[in-house]
Order: C-alpha cells, then structure tokens, then sequence
C-alpha cells in the first residue's frame, strides 16, 4: 500500500495532460496519457530512499538522478551503509521479534522471581504523590512493619531499634539510601529526601535499607531470601528491590545494538542470531554485574562502566558463543518465557513456518488417549508437539520463566541432590525451578533429576540441549529454511505486500543470490530494490 500510495501521487504530477483550447473540438475533453509500464527513476529513488533510509531524497539527488536517468548501484550502496539502514533494519527486526518486554521485566528480569510482591512498600511512607511512582516491594515480613515505618531517622542502622506504637504494632525509622536506579535520570529533589536527604538519595525504612549480602539472622543468601528474612533488606542500593522496569530501555536498546553489529560490520546474516556478542554500556554494565540472576557469563568479563557517565556507551563483551546472538538476548528470553514460546517465535519469524492444526482437522479421540503426559504422543497435540518438544530443547540451558543461564558446572544435566529431593518430596526452589522433581503419572521417574527439558526427550536430540540454538540456526541454515524465510521476509517488507504466486520463482532466485553471497543482507536488500518487480507500478 505504501508503494502504490507513492506511485500514485508522483504519477499524478508527473502525467502530461491535454486540454482543447476554448472552441476547439476534442476527442477527449481531458485525457492522461498511458503511464508506463514501471516506475520513474526519481520515482524509483524516492521509493528505494524511503525504504531504505525513512527519508525522502533532496532536490539534488532527485535532479542528478533524473540527468542520468537511472538510480546507479553506487547510489543505492550508499544508502545501504548509512545509519538510516541500520535504523530501518532494526525496525524491521523489531517486527519479527516483538521485544517489548514492559509487563514482564520486573517479574522475570530481576534476581528473585518468587518475592512476595504484594508486600509492603520498601520507602517511607509520605502523603506526596510522588510516591505512587516509587511504591516498591519490601523484603521483610509485613508483620513486623506494616504500613511502612516511622517519620523519624533510624538513630543506628545496624541495630535497628523498633518503637512500639501501640495496638500491637512496631515501626522503625528511616534511612538515606541511594538506590542502584537514580541513574535512569530519576533526579527530581522531591522524590525521597522531602528535605532530610541529600538530592539523590531517598528514605527508605531501615530493615529494608538492609545491605546484607548475607543474612546475619539465618545465614542465608539475601538475593534468594523470598522476602521472608528479617535478616535481609533489599540489599546494597536497593538491588534487590524496587523496579527492573527502569532497565527496560536500555535491555531493548543493547539488543538494538546486536542487529546494528551485523549491519555496520557487513556479517552474515545468521551471526545475528548465532554470533553477535552481548552490548553494554554503563547501565547494562550494572544490571549484568548487579541485578541479573545467573548472567551468561562471568561478571568480570563485564567492563567497567560508570552508570551516568557511560549510559549509551556501547561496548561489545566478548564471551562464549553460547551467550551470543538475539535468540539469548534477555529481551527474547524475556518476551518468550518458555522453551515452547521460543521455539513458535523462531519458527514464524525465521522459518515461516507457523504450527496450524493439519489439513481435515483433528481427529476425535478417547478419554483415555487424553491422558498421555507425552505431548509429542497425545492426539491432537502431537501434530506440532513432534516438532516443539526436540526444538525446544535448544533452549534446555535457559531458564524458563526468567532469564538465567543454567551454565553445566553449577546445573549438571543431572544434579543427585535433586533427584533425591524429588524421591524424599522436600526440593528446595532451585531444584523446583529447573528440574523434573514430581512423577505425577508415573512416565516420568525414569527422568527425575534431570533438567526440565530432558522430559520425553529422544536420544537423538540430547544434542540440541548440549549445544544449543546455535546449533538450531545452523541446521535450519542448511536446510535452506532459514534463507528462504529471510528472503521472503525481506521481500515483504520492500514490496508492502505478500509474494504473488507467479513472483515465487523471482523469489527463489533472490533466495540462491543471497545463500551464493554468504548471506550478505545488504546484497539481499539491494537485489531486490533494483528489481523489475520492486519497479512496477502497482
């Protein structure tokens, strides 16, 4: 629609009219002369400028274009190497890949994924509307403090000292703390001090101003204290709390930094997803080192980058490839919590190959076929499952439901302690989380123990856990499922509209160009916007 809208309005100027002069006889009192069969030149150029760019052309391009009377290759080669191409490519992957996360991130982007969110609020408690922004969870039992604590300065944070109000009820005093997010530009004077804290810093009730890396009550970890350890506040300026919304940003813009390496660097196409290393500047450098649970990769590979003074300082991390490429970003993972949920998104943007139900529908079966746990066995599910289940399992090392890579050393494909917890009934949440603990039908005890994605797995595809989706991009690659859904998408994307039938063969010539080029997109972009049919009026 985009093109035939441009097509029409300069065909529109550009059609010579005939008019009869006042007395005179016409055959055609207003007639337009035939158009041609494609576009103009400065009509190609405007299109291709358009696509390519997001801009219309200047005066003087559309003047020396029309001189020459053609749009060159050096031209269009230009525009591919600018920076409005790699604005409008990772537009276009943004399409494919759906990376808005705002309702996810707080639950699977932080460190406790189980907090009892509907605590109490972290922060004292103030009649300022301010603090609707700013109303956060808090890590201790709501009974010992409920409604926030006292309007009066914690007289020794680290032996907290509660007041007894009355009625049953104890509050503490308030602490200054500047939290890890102050960095997102959260600047307002207002917000926190009310003019007992320094700008920057807000008050915080003091037994969530708790910095404990570990509890001095139980001795356990406070990143995994549940919100039920009087021991454990919120942790050193508040990571452990408070909103990872505010990294929301700057995760969608590290992965717009990954589709812009493979443009500005001229790689292949499928390093995107296999090969373009993790990005971080000063605030993803701090989520990585500070907030994220079980990074990808050891926290000293991470660069030392100042929260303000490197916010939008982009720098590449060089680790395994296990954690490169868009498919282990923690925006996907985010967006597409499971193994399943992955597995659809690769397949309907990389593949083009969504699960439908087959051909006729599916056929009724019994109560007791119904009752198969194996999904790849179950009538009427095992018509995608088949496929689902093995292809999911790339993702075996990923956590679900969270962003956590389940590194070999630490998460064996089979842990013991798990598969005796699971016999005794007592797992803690780490075994709950990541392995087959429960054999509710009973086909499962042969894989108790073992991580989730193990479940039903064939021996045949044992590989994909151990390799990962690596190992899923580059056997699609072969295959040729991989380029012909790229082509086609790209295609989409110039033309405006779906692939006729009679243009398949054009298409599949595209598709050979571009596997013959080692997947060169821009050489792929450009085939097509120099093509007869990308010409046409439509």
């Amino acid at each position: 629609m985009k093109r035939f809208i441009i097509a029409m309005v300069l065909i529109g100027l550009s059609t010579s009219f005939t008019f009869s002069a006042p007395g005179e006889e016409s055959s055609s009192p207003l007639m337009c002369e035939p158009s041609e069969d494609f576009i103009s030149p400065t009509e190609h150029l405007r299109a291709i400028s358009l696509d390519l760019t997001g801009k219309i052309p200047s005066l003087s391009d559309l003047q020396e274009v029309e001189a020459e009377g053609v749009v060159s290759d050096s031209r269009v080669q230009a525009m591919l190497d600018s920076p409005g191409f790699e604005v409008q490519t990772i537009r276009f992957h943004h399409k494919l890949m759906w990376p808005y996360v705002r309702n996810n991130i707080n639950l699977y982007m932080g460190i406790q994924l189980e907090r009892d969110w509907n605590g109490v609020n972290a922060y004292y408690r103030s009649d300022s509307p301010h603090w609707d922004r700013f109303l956060r969870t808090s890590p201790y039992n709501p009974n010992l403090n409920p409604g926030g604590c006292g309007d009066w300065p914690e007289p020794d944070p680290n032996n907290i000292q509660p007041i007894d109000q009355g009625g049953g009820i104890v509050k503490e005093g308030w602490v200054c703390v500047k939290p890890y997010f102050f960095f997102q530009g959260i600047d307002d004077p207002q917000v926190g001090s009310m003019g007992d804290c320094p700008v920057g810093e807000v008050k915080v009730c003091a037994y969530d101003a708790q910095a404990h890396l570990i509890s001095p009550v139980s001795g356990a970890l406070c990143s995994e204290a549940n919100g039920q350890d009087k021991g454990c506040g919120c942790g050193p300026e508040l990571r452990y709390c408070s909103s990872f919304g505010y990294f929301e940003q700057t995760a969608l813009q590290s992965l717009n930094e990954q589709i812009r390496w493979m443009v500005a660097n001229d790689r292949p196409y499928y390093e995107l997803l296999t090969d373009a290393p993790p990005f971080v500047d000063g605030q993803m450098a701090h989520y990585y080192r500070h907030i994220s649970p079980n990074p990808p990769f050891a926290k000293e590979l991470v660069p030392d980058l100042d929260p303000i003074a490197d916010a939008g300082n982009w720098v590449a991390v060089s680790v395994g490839t296990h954690a490169s490429g868009v498919l282990t970003h923690p925006v996907f993972l985010t967006r597409f919590q499971t193994r399943r949920g992955r597995t659809d998104r690769y397949y309907n943007s990389f593949l083009c190959q969504p699960f439908q139900v087959p051909a006729g529908g599916i056929p009724p079966s019994t109560d007791e076929e119904m009752m198969e746990p194996d999904l790849q066995k179950r009538p009427g599910c095992k018509y995608c499952h088949t496929t689902i289940e093995p292809v999911g399992a790339y993702w075996g090392h990923w956590q679900e439901f969270g962003i956590s890579y389940l590194n070999p050393v630490d998460f064996p494909d089979f842990d013991p302690d798990c598969y005796t917890c699971a016999t005794l009934n007592n797992c803690d949440n780490r075994c709950r989380r990541n392995y087959i603990v429960s054999a509710p039908t009973g086909q499962e005890l042969p894989y108790l123990g073992m991580l989730q994605a193990y479940l039903f797995l064939a021996e045949e595809d044992i590989d994909n856990i151990l390799t990962g989706p690596r190992l899923l991009v580059h056997r699609t690659l072969l295959d040729g499922r991989l380029p012909a859904c790229v082509t086609r998408n790209v295609a989409v994307w110039l033309l405006g509209r779906q692939i006729l039938p009679d243009e398949e063969e054009w298409l599949l010539q595209i598709q050979q160009g571009f596997m013959a080029s080692n997947y060169d997109f821009k050489g792929l972009v450009h085939s097509i916007v120099m093509s007869d049919f990308y010409r046409r009026v439509r």
